[in-house]
């Protein structure tokens, strides 16, 4: 795709993907939701690129909205290893991640590590 003769660039697709996601999920439409952040997944960035966690955030969000706190769980575990590979864990982006792995472990009544997330975060 092209726009007055310069080259989008993957990052600017992954952002469309993620911002129509974000709308769909606002909306309670959960489906497109996930359609737009499982779409985002498949943008091919490089391998040590930090955004390549958005789409797993986007995935965790919506199904955890969905009451499905152990799927939620696995989207974020995956986020949390890119964002700590590519940003390390002091980082706001990082400890987002964390936070939301505290939730997920709260409503799995696993009290300790959603404490201890909440802690990191």
């Amino acid at each position: 795709m092209k726009q007055q003769g310069l080259p989008f660039r993957k990052e600017h697709d992954l952002y469309f993907e993620l911002s129509i996601g974000s709308v769909y999920e606002s909306a309670g439409k959960d489906d497109l939701a996930i359609d737009c952040y499982l779409k985002a997944r498949t943008i091919q960035l490089p391998a040590n690129h930090p955004d390549l966690a958005f789409a797993f955030c986007g995935l965790g969000s919506v199904i955890f909205h969905m009451e499905e706190p152990s799927q939620s769980m696995r989207f974020y575990l995956k986020a949390k290893q890119i964002r700590e590979e590519t940003l390390g864990g002091d980082t706001v982006d990082t400890a987002t991640v964390y936070n939301n792995l505290g939730c997920c472990m709260f409503m799995l009544e696993r009290n300790e590590e959603s404490k201890a997330y909440f802690e990191l975060a």
